[in-house]
Formats: structure tokens, C-alpha cells, sequence
């Protein structure tokens, strides 16, 4: 792999300097099922992956907590519905919010967590709103979760902005009503008074164009909007605020080459007024192809590194993970690709400091069929692009033996059905071990029992029928519960 991916620069290192020197580990983490990392944050030293998995037949969100080269938890959320997490954000607190989808109410609704360090989930809420919506990114601000995505009118999409409080309890909504289709990809917050958000606005006989907004945070209103594009599409998927109060966005472009997408870095002041723009563009004597803009960060130097996909570089139609650097006016420095074979595309980035990044993303080389997340992580040192690949299985959370019948034994459990607390009382072995599963199989809450204490299940475990396995001594006894708050 190593010497195809060393041809491959070489041959096209007329399009970029391969300069930057970095060690790369690439580690893969899943199991037999498709799992997709979307979002990445950071805090205090560790790493908080976000993304989905069907392992339990149903899609389910997930967060891994990660550090170094250690999977240290790792939790699912979610029931019998479609879930799907797209963002996920720490704050000062120590507290951890994911933002994503849900249709378990038989449409599309926001699906908003809040947990603790150690992953226990302490508040669980779908944003109550009519048509269907969807959550793109969150971000936290002050003891408030801003988030961006679409909403359906059942004409089109349209733009769609909301803010709760910490308890996720909504505070406001906005829809941005416009005759074509609007969506918003990113946000972060710029001050203690207003937001940043993008992403497209289609238009007539246009295509899209990328669309940015400042936004006031306490009551969503627009400040100021700006659309930047061509005759093509063109559509911006992150933005950060520079240390010089501009704002860079980097996303893709198909205006100049009708034929392909392609990179495109921008700038502009706090006000939306242009600075500068810097477009990546690759013609290869094999094709010409797709190149999308994923994320970027800013170094202390003003420099900049993007992380994004490309098919110009490896074999046709195949999507390879390509990372490059540029200066503080977006111009090409140099760059490294992992071209695993088969398509591996980045979906988020972050940076722990100036020497050590790491991507998110979804990879589909050496998974034996199967796509997994990916967790990169680069460290610039003096040394050429070696490359450290680990694969990571994680354990499967469902409980698979939900036909197993429930045993005779002295064992009970009271009362049940279930209005928030019940006891277990078994002389044998008077303290154990229980897990909690729905009739699917998926695992939904687990914890030790005494005989005097009662157990109370938290607030996201709703009405319906469990299985109980209950760990007590020697004994592996499975109980039918009903949850009827």
C-alpha cells in the first residue's frame, strides 16, 4: 500500500509540494456492521467521536470517548427508530451534546442529547415541530446549543435554525422561507452576541450557491447574509473564525470546470465582505474528477489545513482522504493522501494543537465489506509520511437472545409495570449486575442492583415492553418488563 500511495505523489506532485512531513496513525473501529463517524470534538484530553451504526439492525447514533491510542467507552443512542448523529459538542462544563435526526415519531425530527464525560446520556429530546427537520451541526454558547439543518414545508427545503437551553429545552426556532432549496451545513459562534452559519441556497437555472449568515443569538435574526458561487454549484460545508476576526469557509466548487467538483477556499471580513478566494483544481491525464472541501483549522501561524476527499489521485471514481496545508491567504502548500483502494472520506476535523490533528470519517478499505469509522491522527514531525494502521473491533451492544424464554426462579422483580423505580429481590444472590434490552435486542441502560436500593431508570428509556439479564452470582436469569411511566 505504502509504495502505491509514494507513486501515486510522485506523479502528481507538479499539482503540490509533498513537503509537509507527518507520521499518520489510521485506525479503524467497528465490527460486523456499517458504522459511519460524522463529528469529532475535544475536551480535556480526550476525544469525543460521534457517528451511526446499524449493528442493531436499526440505525443508532453512537459516541466513542478516545484518547491516544486507548477506546476508553463507548455508548448508543437511540431505539427501534432510525437515528442518526451528525455533530457533537463539548463545553466548559464538562458537559457533552450530540445533534442529529430521528424518525421515530413517523417523520423527521431533531434529535438533541446532553451527557456526561462518561457517556451516561442525562437528557435525551426531539425538538416538537411540525414537518420534517433535520440537525446538520450544533455548537454550545455559553449554557445555550445552537444548531442549523433543514425543514420540509412539503413544497422544498428551507433553511432551519434553532436554540435551547441547556436542559435542551427549545428557546427559539427560525425557518429561512425562500422559493428554491436552502440548507445549512455549519455553524460556529463568533462572539457572545452572534453566530456564523453556511451552507447552499439553490438558484433558478443556477445551481446552488454557498450561502453565509450572521445571525444575532438571542432571538436568530439575520444580520447580514452573502451568497458566493458561479453558473455551477457551489456549496460550503465548514467555516471557522481566524485569529484576525475574518471568517474561512472551505467547501466545493463546479463553476470553473463543468465537468467536476473541486476545492475552494474563502475569506471574509465580519461584515461578509469578500477577501479573497483560492480554488484547488486537478486535471489529470487520467480524467478529470471529484474533489470535495470537508473541514479545516487554523494553526497559531495563520496557516491553514484542510481535510477532504478526492478522486483525482487514486484510481477512477475511487474517494481517497487527501489533507493539505496552505498559508494564511489560502494558497497551496503541500498535502498527503491515503488512498486505502476503495473510497475513505473524511466528514470532520479538529485540532488538539499546532502539532497534532485528527479527521473523522467513513472508510471502506480493510473492513472485509463493510464501511467503518475511521479515526486519523497526523503529527507533523521530521520524518516522511510512514504510516500506522490499527483495526479496532468494538463490542456488539445488543442483546441477541431476546426469544429466550424467562425463567421460573424465586427472583422478583416489583414493581411491573415500571413507573420510574423498581426493586429486585433474590435471596440467592441479594446484589448483581443488570442490563436492560429492547425486544429488537438493542441494550438501553445497565447498572448494579442491591437488594436495598431501588433502581431508578433514567428519563430516556420509554414506554414499552424489556427484556431484563439479570447477573446475579452464577445465575443469568432474563425477565419481561413494562415500562409504563
Amino acid at each position: 500500500m505504502k509504495k502505491h500511495i509514494i507513486l501515486v505523489l510522485t506523479i502528481f506532485s507538479f499539482f503540490f509540494s509533498i513537503g509537509q512531513t507527518s507520521i499518520v496513525d489510521y485506525t479503524i473501529i467497528g465490527n460486523e456492521s456499517n458504522e459511519s463517524a460524522t463529528a469529532i470534538d475535544t475536551l480535556d484530553g480526550y476525544l469525543y467521536l460521534a457517528g451511526h451504526t446499524n449493528e442493531c439492525e436499526s440505525n443508532d447514533g453512537f459516541v466513542i470517548k478516545y484518547k491516544g491510542d486507548s477506546l476508553y467507552q463507548r455508548v448508543l443512542i437511540g431505539g427501534e427508530a432510525i437515528e442518526i448523529i451528525e455533530a457533537v459538542s463539548t463545553n466548559n462544563n464538562g458537559q457533552l451534546f450530540t445533534g442529529g435526526y430521528t424518525d421515530q415519531n413517523n417523520d423527521y425530527d431533531v434529535l438533541l442529547t446532553k451527557m456526561d464525560t462518561q457517556l451516561n446520556i442525562i437528557t435525551e429530546k426531539t425538538l416538537a415541530i411540525a414537518n420534517w427537520n433535520f440537525c446538520y451541526d450544533i455548537t454550545t454558547a455559553g449554557n445555550n446549543v445552537l444548531g442549523v439543518g433543514k425543514t420540509h414545508n412539503g413544497e422544498n427545503y428551507d433553511a432551519f435554525i434553532f436554540k435551547t437551553d441547556h436542559n435542551l429545552d427549545t428557546i427559539w426556532t427560525t425557518t429561512l422561507n425562500a422559493p428554491n432549496n436552502q440548507q445549512l451545513n455549519k455553524l460556529i459562534s463568533y462572539n457572545d452576541s452572534i453566530f456564523i452559519a453556511t451552507g447552499y441556497s439553490e438558484v433558478d437555472g443556477l445551481g446552488k450557491e454557498i450561502l453565509l449568515l450572521s445571525l444575532n443569538i438571542n432571538s436568530g435574526d439575520t444580520l447580514w447574509s452573502k451568497k458566493i458561487g458561479g453558473v455551477n454549484d457551489d456549496f460550503c460545508n465548514s467555516i471557522i473564525k481566524t485569529q484576525d476576526g475574518g471568517i474561512v469557509g472551505f467547501g466545493t466548487t463546479s463553476s470553473y470546470v463543468s465537468t467536476s467538483e473541486d476545492y475552494m477556499l474563502f475569506k471574509v471580513d465580519s461584515a461578509g465582505n469578500f477577501v479573497w478566494s483560492e480554488l484547488h483544481q486537478v486535471q489529470t491525464s487520467i480524467g478529470t474528477y471529484n474533489d470535495r472541501g470537508i473541514d479545516l483549522v487554523e494553526l497559531q501561524n495563520g496557516d491553514l489545513i484542510v481535510a477532504s476527499y478526492t478522486e483525482s489521485y487514486g484510481g477512477p471514481g475511487v474517494k481517497s482522504t487527501m489533507i493539505m496545508f496552505t498559508n494564511s491567504l489560502g494558497h497551496w502548500l503541500n498535502g498527503y493522501i491515503y488512498d486505502g483502494g476503495h473510497d475513505d472520506i473524511p466528514t470532520a476535523m479538529v485540532k488538539e494543537n499546532d502539532t497534532t490533528i485528527y479527521i473523522a470519517g467513513i472508510a471502506n478499505s480493510q473492513t472485509h465489506g463493510y464501511a467503518d469509522a475511521y479515526l486519523m491522527r497526523i503529527r507533523s514531525v521530521n520524518v516522511h509520511n510512514p504510516q500506522n494502521t490499527t483495526l479496532k473491533a468494538v463490542p456488539r451492544k445488543c442483546y441477541t437472545a431476546v426469544t429466550e424464554k424467562e425463567q421460573e426462579t424465586s427472583l422478583m422483580v416489583y414493581p411491573n409495570p415500571v413507573k420510574g423505580e423498581f426493586s429486585i429481590v433474590f435471596p440467592e444472590a441479594p446484589n448483581g449486575n443488570i442490563e436492560m434490552y429492547s425486544l429488537i435486542g438493542k441494550e438501553v441502560y445497565s447498572s448494579n442492583y442491591s437488594a436495598q436500593q431501588p433502581i431508578s431508570l433514567p428519563q430516556h428509556i420509554k414506554n414499552g415492553q424489556y427484556l431484563l439479564k439479570i447477573k446475579a452470582g452464577n445465575n443469568v436469569i432474563v425477565k419481561k418488563i413494562v415500562v409504563l411511566r
